[in-house]
């Protein structure tokens, strides 16, 4: 089976961008790092690199739908980001619904043993959003 290239996922917070790449098979999703917004400014020019090393094609950012299924603040902050990203990236950026998905990374981290302390520090429940939305993606495109 011929290789693809790896899709990266991403988490777009106030705070934090959680990012999660596939293997060269895009089968699979792991956690990748947590980017803290506040220490890092120049996100896009950070993920641009990140793109580079890992040798990712596309790229799948979560847009935050309300419950009802419209956009709200949060979904503009994430196009926004996206308008920025588009500018420096040449693969294509795909937008996946992340609803739950913030909420599910919490259960699924404190079931894995972590502390609140360790899970806000690591931004492990940020990174673990941005999987699942990568396997939703994937899962999508299997179909």
């Amino acid at each position: 089976m011929q290789e693809k290239k790896r899709i990266l996922a991403v988490d777009y917070g106030e705070r934090r961008i959680g990012l999660a790449i596939s293997d060269a098979f895009q089968w699979t999703a792991r956690p990748l790092e947590t980017i803290d917004r506040k220490k890092s400014p120049d996100t896009a020019s950070l993920i641009h690199r990140i793109i580079l090393e890992n040798d990712v094609g596309e790229i799948v950012v979560g847009m935050p739908f309300n419950m009802d299924g419209t956009k709200g603040e949060s979904s503009e902050r994430v196009e926004n980001f996206v308008k920025m990203l588009k500018k420096i990236v040449t693969c294509p950026i795909f937008f996946e619904d992340e609803r739950c998905t913030t909420l599910l990374a919490h259960e699924i981290i404190r079931e894995m043993g972590y502390n609140k302390r360790i899970r806000k520090r690591k931004g492990k429940v940020d990174q673990m959003a941005a999987v699942l939305i990568l396997k939703s993606y994937i899962s999508k495109k299997e179909m």
